[in-house]
């Protein structure tokens, strides 16, 4: 972490957030300044330090990873968690229901949305709900498999899911939903994901982000910046495409009978 801070500092002249996004994001709730606020936890680490003394010789990151990897498993936390050598994937269903691949680079690279691969749905005249009906966890050292039930919308529409993480670091999600009555369906949105894509770290000279994109139509730069509208985004048609791929880091397979529309949340801050 000190390394990180560091970095960014040096590459804004000692600002953690760079002055054009401070413009645009200065609520509390702006990630950009919670990240900002945790480097107070080096201060603490560092008063610890001092009082207690040096303690014993910090683990080295390798020997750490082999520690950490594998499976573990939160029931009652609603979490699985699976480490692998190519970063982590997890399943949360307690709060919000989520899947979250991660690489080795973390929230550098994909930001932990709501919804994030999994369907938010919402229905004419019935509020957001969801209720547990079924979970079954098979797991081992290095690769895990679920099933879970949910009602979703008080119970109108039930979701399956088929999840699974696997050794050498892919995951496969399958998710169903099926209608438990007559409804109308509002909006849905399924499989998105959210891409990081500042340059708080000094990674490139114009200290924006930058990330390619690949998919079965080309490949574009996409360009990260800060700003109070949606004037200057850019819209992809990925279709007909059934796959994507971010910088050659990390990459989504589409396989179903339905038409693919694909959504990739680029965000800055």
């Amino acid at each position: 972490m000190l390394d990180t801070v560091e970095r960014t500092c040096a590459a804004h002249g000692g600002r953690l957030v760079p002055a054009e996004v401070a413009q645009y994001c200065h609520t509390f709730q702006d990630p950009a300044l919670m990240r900002e606020s945790r480097a107070v936890a080096l201060a603490q680490s560092y008063l610890a330090h001092r009082l207690l003394g040096a303690g014993r010789a910090p683990t080295d990151q390798p020997a750490m990873a082999q520690r950490l990897a594998g499976v573990s498993v939160y029931p009652h936390g609603g979490l699985l968690l699976h480490r692998h050598a190519h970063g982590q994937t997890s399943l949360s269903w307690r709060n919000r229901t989520v899947v979250l691949p991660a690489t080795p680079e973390g929230m550098q690279l994909i930001g932990p949305q709501s919804g994030t691969m999994l369907a938010t749905v919402q229905v004419v005249g019935r509020a957001a709900s969801t209720t547990l009906v079924a979970l079954t966890i098979r797991d081992a050292p290095d690769r895990v498999c679920v099933v879970l039930v949910q009602d979703l919308a008080q119970d109108s529409i039930q979701r399956q899911v088929l999840f699974a993480s696997l050794p050498h670091g892919k995951c496969l999600t399958v998710e169903r939903l099926v209608a438990r009555q007559a409804l109308t369906v509002e909006s849905i949105v399924q499989g998105c994901l959210s891409v990081i894509n500042d340059g708080y770290f000094g990674a490139y000279p114009d200290l924006r982000g930058q990330r390619r994109l690949f998919w079965d139509g080309g490949v574009q730069v996409c360009s990260g910046y800060a700003s109070d509208s949606d004037s200057a985004d850019t819209t992809i048609a990925l279709t007909p495409s059934r796959w994507v791929n971010i910088d050659n880091r990390a990459g989504l397979v589409f396989d179903g009978n339905g038409r693919a529309v694909g959504s990739l949340v680029f965000s800055g801050a």
